[in-house]
C-alpha cells in the first residue's frame, strides 16, 4: 500500500461519512418537520374545538331554556302576560337548538374559525334580543335563576 492510497481511502471514508451524515441529518429534518406540523394541527384543532364547543353549549342552553320553559308552562295555572308571551314565543316559530338554522358554521364553510364564531356569537345574541323585546317577563324570570 502507498501513501497515496491510504490518503484515497481517509478521503473516501471521509466522503462517505459525510455522506451518512447529510442523509441522516435529513431525515431527522424531515421527521422533525412533520412532528412540528403535527403538534400544530393538533393544537389548531384542539382549540376550534374548545371554541365551538362553547359555542354550541351556549345557543343549545341559551335557546332551549326558552323552549323547555314555554313547552312546560301549565295554561291554566299561568297568568294572562305569560300566555300571552307564550303566544308571541309561538309566533317567533324558533328553532330549536341542534337545528342547522342555529350552527351558522355550517352556512360559512369557507371563512376562518374567528369570523364563523363572531356570526355564532353576534346570532344567538340576536336571538336573546329579540327574546327580550318579544317575551321580556319569561327572560327577566330565566335570568333571576
Amino acid at each position: 500500500m502507498s501513501l497515496t492510497d491510504d490518503e484515497t481511502e481517509s478521503t473516501d471514508f471521509e466522503k462517505l461519512g459525510e455522506n451518512n451524515f447529510q442523509r441522516i441529518r435529513n431525515k431527522i429534518t424531515k421527521m422533525s418537520y412533520a412532528d412540528g406540523v403535527a403538534d400544530g394541527e393538533e393544537s389548531v384543532f384542539q382549540s376550534a374545538f374548545d371554541q365551538g364547543y362553547k359555542e354550541g353549549l351556549k345557543a343549545a342552553f341559551e335557546i332551549g331554556k326558552f323552549k323547555y320553559f314555554f313547552n312546560h308552562l301549565d295554561d291554566k295555572l299561568t297568568s294572562e302576560d305569560l300566555l300571552r308571551e307564550k303566544e308571541k314565543y309561538l309566533k317567533m316559530n324558533v328553532k330549536e337548538a341542534k337545528e342547522h338554522k342555529q350552527f351558522i358554521s355550517l352556512n360559512n364553510r369557507e371563512e376562518n374559525v374567528s369570523e364563523i364564531s363572531e356570526k355564532q356569537e353576534q346570532h344567538v345574541d340576536n336571538l336573546l334580543a329579540k327574546f327580550k323585546a318579544e317575551v321580556p317577563k319569561v327572560v327577566d324570570l330565566l335570568n333571576a335563576t
